[in-house]
């Protein structure tokens, strides 16, 4: 079975999906309807892992195929302006983080890296 379960999108501060709940269960025959712009593609592509989610799950037959974006802000980039980025903190389970935070860890050390490489 396909189960959806608050599943909310966004395109930057556009709020796409919002709180979608589906299952389809397996040998079923399920069309998706709307009009144009409606986010019927990007539901999707969230189920597909085509496009992260803000939240919300994507299980396939119990296991949880969900793709999460996590917004993270840093007080300054390299350049010292502000910078917003999103990541996927889950991909697959070989490049898994554990939490926000070992993601947010990670990327600050490779954020010093770059900014020693780039100092000379």
């Amino acid at each position: 079975m396909l189960s959806v379960t608050k599943l909310n999108h966004y395109y930057g501060s556009s709020h796409t999906l919002h709180d979608v709940d589906l299952e389809i269960k397996i040998g079923s025959c399920t069309a998706l309807l709307g009009r144009n712009g409606v986010g019927k593609s990007t539901l999707l592509k969230c189920l597909m892992g085509v496009q992260p989610v803000r939240s919300g799950t994507v299980r396939f037959d119990g296991q949880d195929v969900t793709i999460e974006a996590h917004l993270l802000d840093f007080s300054e980039d390299l350049y010292g302006q502000e910078m917003r980025l999103d990541f996927v903190a889950r991909l697959r389970d070989e490049i898994r983080f554990p939490s926000v935070e070992k993601l947010v860890e990670r990327i600050e050390q490779d954020v010093a890296e770059t900014r020693k490489v780039l100092d000379g």
